[in-house]
């Protein structure tokens, strides 16, 4: 399982609850681990 993963993970389940948000901080995080994760799946998928 690709690294990045966890850490979205953890914004999954966590920041869907009302009342908890992400820090500006968290936001640019969780977006850089989303493009290592579609840049893994693309080279996965041959794309």
């Amino acid at each position: 399982m690709h690294p990045a993963l966890e850490i979205l993970n953890v914004y999954a389940v966590d920041i869907r609850y009302p009342g908890e948000f992400a820090t500006k901080d968290e936001a640019r995080d969780a977006v850089k681990a989303m493009k290592q994760v579609r840049v893994f799946a693309r080279d996965k998928l041959g794309q």
